[in-house]
């Protein structure tokens, strides 16, 4: 909210069947990932989480899942957004895009 990105929270996918927390122009799906998207107390996600997150990507989406813990420690929108800029950059490097290049990026219609 603080850091004025076009975006929607809570948008539905596949009519409904999914909602993406936070869909952000662009096709980028934010996941924020409580205790419940989590094997116990490890940081391993569950199979529902890793299921959700691939049936995203093979939509077009790129998925970015922050666990809740981590985020909510950070201070301020300049701490939060350095955290979300690293961690997109290693998302993109690691499925070979670079920077204004998305594999199958539609126009997904975000709300503010």
């Amino acid at each position: 909210r603080g850091m004025k990105v076009p975006h929607g929270n809570e948008q539905p996918v596949l009519g409904g069947v999914l909602y993406i927390d936070i869909a952000v122009d662009g096709g980028l799906a934010i996941e924020v990932d409580g205790p419940t998207h989590f094997v116990g107390a490890s940081k391993e996600r569950n199979p529902e989480t890793l299921f959700r997150a691939r049936v995203l990507e093979k939509l077009g989406w790129r998925v970015l899942s922050v666990p809740f813990t981590e985020f909510q420690s950070l201070r301020g929108t300049k701490e939060k957004s350095a955290y979300l800029s690293k961690c997109l950059r290693k998302i993109d490097s690691r499925k070979g895009f670079s920077r204004g290049q998305r594999n199958g990026q539609k126009k997904h219609a975000g709300k503010k």
